[in-house]
């Protein structure tokens, strides 16, 4: 099941079961901030990376081992909306499953009409805004050449006209960056513009693309989170690791792929499944397709992703 994961315990979503519709480190941009790295696969060309036959016999074999989850949750470990029938995988999902779909996107692509009406028919809908501007674009997003902050804003400000789901926004501030002279004014007027349902309003805990990268003060993120009545927490969820996939060390290897984690969780999910954790850590250790990173102190782990689609 390499395109399902979970069940995620999600600050923003519940109970959060994951799909992936394309290969990871393919995305339209390439953020500083981003705990896969810098991205591989610069693309905006969007194709059918699997097969949604395939995608959605993933789905069915997991929800009859377990379907205690709130949402099903499109995200890739880059930018969804690049598989190309994403509008037709919604509306399957949501003729066969009896759950909600959450669409979480850098929504860069909403500009294109097609990517839009494909959008239209998820339950929940999270782009991401962390610029006010091109030149704050360009330094913390990063984005393939042909997309501008005018184009990316421009296409989420119709979208969002035209949708009647859920529409959050995730933030993410970075030191330097968002808290620097009026930048956080500069960035509320965008998100008002926006108006979204919920503001999710973030700072990097997982190690960054970038080493230059680091969290904005506390009481800033609260600030800001106050305007917005967003309470989550910023910090990494304190939750057990759940996955079906039986052999522990390919589990882990799993889940890194996605996200990285840091050697702490990794011993309390080697705990729950009664194995040595120092076996599994010296593993981690050796393996040439794993980097470690230190980051605030904290050992952790990811995949190295392999370039080409």
């Amino acid at each position: 099941m390499n395109n399902i994961f979970g069940i995620v315990p999600s600050r923003r979503l519940g109970r959060s079961l994951g799909i992936s519709p394309i290969p990871i480190s393919t995305c339209t941009y390439s953020c500083v901030y981003c705990q896969l790295g810098r991205t591989k696969n610069m693309t905006m060309e969007r194709k059918e990376f699997f097969k949604i036959d395939d995608l959605l016999e993933q789905l069915r074999l997991y929800q009859d081992k377990n379907d205690q989850f709130d949402v099903i949750t499109l995200v890739g470990e880059g930018e969804p909306t690049l598989f190309h029938p994403i509008g037709q995988l919604i509306e399957r999902i949501k003729k066969y499953f009896d759950k909600p779909v959450a669409l979480i996107t850098n929504g860069s692509l909403l500009f294109m009409e097609q990517v839009q009406n494909d959008c239209l028919a998820a339950d929940i809908v999270m782009p991401t805004l962390d610029a006010w501007n091109e030149e704050s674009f360009t330094t913390l997003n990063r984005p393939i050449k042909q997309i501008t902050f005018e184009k990316m804003f421009g296409g989420m400000k119709k979208f969002r006209e035209n949708y009647r789901g859920e529409f959050y926004l995730e933030v993410m501030c970075v030191k330097g960056i968002t808290d620097h002279d009026n930048n956080m004014s500069l960035l509320t007027q965008k998100i008002n513009e926006l108006n979204p349902d919920k503001c999710f309003i973030n700072t990097p805990v997982r190690p960054p693309a970038e080493p230059w990268v680091r969290r904005c003060p506390s009481d800033f993120v609260e600030r800001l989170r106050s305007l917005f009545k967003s309470n989550e927490d910023i910090e990494i969820p304190d939750t057990d690791l759940f996955s079906h996939t039986e052999d522990t060390y390919q589990a882990i290897l799993e889940i890194i792929k996605r996200h990285p984690l840091d050697q702490a969780s990794i011993e309390r999910f080697c705990e729950t499944r009664e194995e040595k954790t120092t076996d599994i850590i010296n593993q981690l250790t050796e393996d040439q397709t794993v980097e470690k990173i230190r980051y605030e102190e904290k050992l952790f782990f990811r995949i190295i992703p392999k370039r080409g689609v």
